[in-house]
């Protein structure tokens, strides 16, 4: 029960929007590194379809992007350590090819392998992997 009662409506939230400096440059670093699905409905806008039915929209802004927080970050998850390790270990090779901010360590917080990593646009993003189920 919400304290806004909206009777006979599911609520589903459906994407979030980002403002990017490049949009090839950003659609580059989307489908080719982490693998998301991309479209162009817009000459201004991307989306951005990683699964699970929620989209990320990329709205171009320009050349000034602003700085982000770690905390202000978008969650990839993947299936596998190996694949944490894999993606790391790329993401520091393909630095400048996908103008690659900052790259952290691999971490193990609360049952998850991750790393995160800043991209061309001051967004932060985690891949991680669970290596445990969280507790119920």
């Amino acid at each position: 029960m919400t304290d806004l009662q909206m009777s006979g409506i599911d609520s589903v939230l459906s994407h979030g929007t980002i403002e990017v400096r490049d949009l090839a440059a950003t659609r580059r670093f989307f489908e080719n590194f982490l693998g998301l699905k991309v479209i162009q409905p817009l000459p201004v806008a991307i989306y951005a379809d990683g699964g699970g039915g929620w989209q990320l929209v990329c709205v171009r802004s320009g050349l000034k992007m602003k700085k982000q927080s770690r905390h202000n970050r978008f969650c990839l998850h993947v299936e596998s350590e190996a694949m944490v390790k894999q993606a790391q270990v790329a993401a520091e090779q393909l630095r400048d090819q996908y103008d690659i901010r900052e790259v952290g360590p691999i971490e193990q917080v609360d049952g998850a392998i991750r790393f995160i990593l800043q991209d061309l646009n001051n967004v932060w993003w985690e891949i991680s992997a669970r290596t445990k189920r969280p507790l119920n």
